[in-house]
């Protein structure tokens, strides 16, 4: 989104641009997502499965509970529309308020995620408590978006003097981290970092590793 956005024209119709950007957003995930759902709804429907669905959500990928969900792993859709209306909301303003609102949105739910894990609202006799504030607008893996957006930028504008290896290797780290984590901490649900009450985990160890290995693709020299 950061390369795409980079090689949007700057003009003063903002709003032009704006709407032009997040049509191209929608139409992309639309596109690909609605003839699946034809498909799953006919299979649901034929199947006569008694699991109780939202379809009117599930079509347009409105957030809510997994289990709500005609096909639950649309859930990271749903995060990408976020992603996309925020950043075409953004679009509206001037250019250079671009990184530090993304800078500005991250670092708001860094804290919160902070705030939430020191009073253990990431434990399961806590899940009662949990909303969509919690799970989705504030879900930790927002930070995974910014984080993607912004290091495009800093590599961008450091490219020249940054070396590819400590990125790499900070990759392989985080990466060892995750699977040690994985396979050997006392995981609170059988799902383990997938879960929700694991995601603090997952987007430092797994998250921080894939932003390394991003900055480390685009620093590396080509072969």
């Amino acid at each position: 989104m950061a390369h795409t956005i980079q090689n949007l024209p700057l003009q003063a119709e903002s709003g032009k641009i704006a709407l032009r950007f997040y049509t191209h957003r929608l139409a992309r995930i639309y596109a690909g997502w609605w003839p699946f759902f034809i498909i799953y709804c006919i299979a649901w429907v034929v199947l006569g499965s008694r699991n109780e669905k939202n379809l009117l959500n599930s079509f347009f990928l409105i957030p809510q509970g997994l289990n709500l969900n005609l096909l639950p792993i649309t859930w990271t859709l749903s995060f990408e529309l976020y992603f996309y209306t925020m950043l075409g909301i953004l679009l509206l303003f001037p250019r250079r308020f671009l990184q530090p609102a993304v800078l500005a949105s991250g670092l708001f739910v860094a804290i919160s995620t902070i705030c939430f894990f020191m009073t253990d609202l990431y434990q399961p006799r806590r899940f009662s408590e949990v909303t969509l504030l919690h799970e989705f607008f504030l879900f930790p893996l927002i930070l995974e978006f910014a984080a993607g957006f912004l290091i495009f930028h800093f590599v961008a504008k450091h490219k020249s003097a940054q070396a590819w290896w400590p990125w790499a290797m900070s990759a392989l780290g985080l990466g060892v981290a995750a699977i040690y984590y994985q396979l050997h901490a006392d995981l609170l649900h059988p799902s383990g970092l997938a879960g929700f009450h694991h995601a603090p985990q997952r987007v430092l160890l797994v998250g921080g590793a894939s932003v390394c290995l991003v900055a480390f693709a685009l620093i590396a020299p080509a072969a």
